[in-house]
């Protein structure tokens, strides 16, 4: 199978669902953030403070170049997808881009404290985790859907139902010589 890339906002599910996925695909599994902060030895956050968000970016991308192999399922940082280069390798180089669609209010009771993503850090240049979720919604919405080959409509489903229905789906694309 080729590789599978999950873009969505921050707090969609990405990485518990891209984990899942890939344990139940029998795939290897990769998040973009998580490998950064490995290869990098510092955390994301003194990434921005030290280096800036350009620089961070310009990880990311290495990132997916280095990643971009088959039997893999990668799940993409929020922003990543921002970013033209970044958008570039991951249509080129991957097999499928699945975005992984949680409606706003849903990411902002996750954000707010109504699950375990509490302890993010509301991103520079937003107020506060209403004006982050509103606004980066609101201008990574067209991004995320132009990019994708599959959109999946999360609202409401447990990370288990969701990897099934991205299982079955999937398997249709595998048999319609999509994969």
């Amino acid at each position: 199978m080729k590789s599978v890339v999950l873009i969505g906002h921050r707090a969609a599910g990405k990485t518990s669902v891209g984990s899942l996925l890939a344990r139940e695909l029998n795939l290897d599994f990769v998040d973009t953030d998580q490998w950064i902060v490995q290869k990098k030895r510092m955390s994301i956050e003194s990434i921005f403070e030290i280096h800036g968000e350009e620089m961070f970016r310009q990880y990311e991308e290495r990132a997916l170049l280095e990643l971009s192999r088959v039997n893999t399922v990668i799940a993409c940082g929020g922003g990543t997808p921002m970013f033209l280069g970044n958008q570039k390798t991951i249509s080129k180089r991957f097999g499928l881009c699945i975005y992984l669609d949680v409606p706003m209010q849903q990411l902002l009771e996750r954000r707010m404290g109504k699950s375990r993503d509490v302890n993010r850090p509301v991103l520079a240049g937003y107020k506060d985790v209403s004006d982050e979720v509103y606004n980066t919604y609101k201008n990574r919405q067209r991004i995320y859907e132009s990019l994708a080959d599959i959109r999946y409509d999360c609202n409401r489903q447990s990370v288990e139902n969701t990897v099934r229905g991205l299982i079955e789906l999937l398997q249709s694309h595998r048999e319609t010589g999509k994969d």
